[in-house]
């Protein structure tokens, strides 16, 4: 079994050590709310959510969307992607711990995994309308397969 990933809050800082990795890393929001991927005593990556006032539906939660998720390993290593989607992962749980709605867009071969019915994340009625990228929204494993999971409405 994987050692957990633990997030620990940084300031949006703490990014510029990270953006090398990330498929995207010329814009960054400096209101996100960040954290550091951890692994035991190693930092194995970063990620930051921004809030997501546009989502509504009858949960009336407050939202947050995924705003950057880096694996601090480049694409060619075999376990970028597995890394990558650990973190993506840890991140959906920490903002359902927190009692935040969430979602993600990402890159259609990182986001691939979350086509699983088991993997905890839905489509959302946003996916592929960005061409190459895919938009889930998180529910978790264990709601998806209850009982009181209701989807987002299209």
């Amino acid at each position: 079994m994987d050692n957990p990933i633990r997030l620990v809050p940084c300031s949006h800082t703490a990014y510029t050590t990270f953006a090398p990795f990330h498929y995207d890393s010329e814009v960054f929001q400096k209101s996100a709310d960040c954290w550091i991927a951890m692994i035991g005593d190693r930092q194995v990556g970063f990620c930051a959510a921004i809030a997501n006032s546009g989502r509504r539906g009858k949960d009336l939660r407050p939202a947050r969307f995924a705003h950057k998720t880096v694996a601090k390993l480049f694409t060619s290593h075999p376990e970028y992607f597995r890394l990558w989607a650990r973190i993506a992962d840890a991140q959906a749980e920490k903002m359902l711990q927190l009692g935040y709605r969430f979602w993600s867009t990402a890159p259609a071969d990182h986001a691939l995994y979350r086509d699983n019915s088991a993997s905890g994340w839905i489509r959302s009625s946003s996916d592929g309308k960005k061409v190459g990228y895919r938009s889930h929204q998180y529910v978790s494993a264990f709601e998806q397969n209850g009982e009181g999971f209701e989807p987002e409405p299209n």
